[in-house]
């Protein structure tokens, strides 16, 4: 006796409802967004800075020998968000040296006392008051800017972060500030210190200029 399609897929239907019985219910799928992952150090950011001058940051780490900034990064008490300037920061067209100088092949030994205070202004922008990790909190909502205080005092010194839906961190992107900000996107997350956190960029941040 040949079946109809319909009671085909009817008897169908009913054996595998049976068949399924006795089989044990899957758990409901979490989703878990793919954050930056934690790199954990058991050392202060400036003790990482000093054991990896040649990775990147051997102009960081001059910088602050030069400015006397040594405190800054190692012996603050409340957990800080460092955002670590690679040597790119410096060196690139329109970075730091360019900033300051005028040209990136500019030695840092050679920058005289005026520009030597405008670099510690640029190294005190780059350290927030406040402890972010690039997760959900305190940057809870996607693309909407957090405004931050960092060490350079008053307006100048206000930076803005924002999240995007592929967990990047977005910086002084916000119309809100001055007409002189530049901003741009930190490349690497999450850098565990034990007196704060870091994100490691190879562009600088401002909202006035230096």
């Amino acid at each position: 006796m040949k079946l109809s399609l319909y009671t085909s897929g009817l008897l169908l239907t009913v054996l595998l409802t049976y068949s399924g019985c006795d089989l044990e219910r899957q758990r409901q799928f979490e989703f878990d967004p793919d954050i930056a992952p934690q790199v954990t150090f058991n050392m202060t950011a400036l003790e990482f800075l000093q054991m990896h001058p040649g990775d990147d940051f051997y102009y960081l780490d001059s910088a602050i020998a030069l400015t006397g900034m040594e405190a800054e990064y190692s012996t603050n008490t409340d957990p800080r968000t460092y955002l670590l300037l690679k040597d790119a920061a410096f060196t690139e067209g329109g970075e730091i040296l360019q900033q300051l100088s005028g040209a990136t092949s500019t030695s840092l030994d050679s920058l005289d006392a005026d520009q030597i205070d405008r670099l510690r202004t640029v190294l005190r922008y780059h350290i927030i008051e406040a402890y972010i990790e690039n997760g959900f909190d305190p940057l809870n909502v996607l693309f909407q800017d957090y405004f931050f205080q960092t060490l350079v005092p008053g307006d100048d010194g206000v930076m803005t972060i924002n999240r995007d839906d592929r967990f990047r961190l977005n910086v002084n992107r916000s119309d809100d500030l001055q007409g002189t900000k530049k901003g741009g996107r930190i490349g690497e997350h999450n850098y565990i210190f034990t007196n704060g956190v870091a994100h490691l960029t190879t562009d600088s941040y401002r909202n006035a200029r230096y």
